[in-house]
């Protein structure tokens, strides 16, 4: 087994070994992961971040670690980038990536705005976070949501370039520091529940589920009336205590079946 950090962009995780298999996910820069078996031209890995499994090619760009770097970089020392992209500078050839919201910058150095990946020394040369008066974690998670409005949607994906409910979902509250699984059918497994609509609050989950019951949708609270979620597009809607009311269509979209509180206040 070895141990890996992403250098690129990001990497696409796929179900198959092949390019012609759908995507299930993506790691992005800075992230660790477990290569389990290599081929000549595909990986299969483990996303540490959220435990997620699947194929990459080996022609992304990505740092071996040691399982000791691996296991043990405290959280601290990492920053998470929490606007749609940032710039990242690569000392050792000047040359400049364009990153996604919630990258991560290992051992970061705030004052300098630099970092290491192995002995390569990166800069954080443009970063523009959103301000909230008193730093309150509803307000917060909602400006980070807003960033994101009119993204495509994507399946699999979970970047300004397009992204899948739960993939928005999980972007965003990373960028809170709380991290969740992948799929809202694991994200429902978090927080706690909400027991009536009225009680909810900006920035809680709601969740959705289809005729078998089975949880299929999500999205965040943004008011008494609204919610913002990835269906088609990240885009808001209204919101009561049965689902989704589509503006355009003017049809429920979506039925609700729980509400989760995944913050403390």
């Amino acid at each position: 087994m070895h141990y890996a950090l992403v250098k690129d962009t990001l990497i696409p995780v796929r179900f198959a070994p092949s390019h012609k298999s759908e995507m299930t996910d993506q790691i992005l820069f800075g992230e660790f992961f477990e290569i389990f078996d290599q081929q000549e031209e595909w990986s299969f890995i483990k996303n540490k971040f959220n435990n997620y499994t699947g194929w990459i090619n080996n022609k992304h760009r990505y740092s071996v670690i040691s399982e000791d770097l691996y296991r043990n970089i405290p959280d601290n020392s990492c920053k998470i980038t929490t606007t749609p992209y940032s710039q990242v500078k690569n000392d050792s050839d000047s040359t400049t990536l364009v990153v996604p919201g919630g990258s991560v910058l290992p051992n970061f150095d705030r004052e300098n705005s630099n970092f290491y990946i192995d002995k390569e020394r990166f800069m954080l040369t443009s970063h523009s976070p959103v301000e909230v008066p008193g730093n309150n974690a509803r307000k917060k998670i909602l400006a980070f949501a807003e960033q994101y409005l009119h993204t495509p949607y994507l399946w699999g994906g979970k970047t300004i370039f397009g992204m899948d409910c739960s993939g928005f979902i999980q972007i965003i509250f990373r960028m809170m520091d709380i991290h969740i699984s992948r799929d809202s059918s694991d994200q429902v497994t978090y927080g706690e529940t909400v027991g009536f609509f009225e009680q909810a609050q900006p920035g809680d989950l709601i969740f959705f589920d289809d005729e078998e019951g089975n949880i299929t949708h999500t999205g965040i609270l943004m008011n008494s009336h609204e919610i913002i979620h990835a269906s088609g597009r990240v885009r808001k809607d209204l919101i009561d205590h049965q689902g989704i009311y589509n503006r355009e269509t003017r049809k429920y979209t979506h039925k609700l079946r729980i509400i989760k509180n995944f913050l403390k206040k």
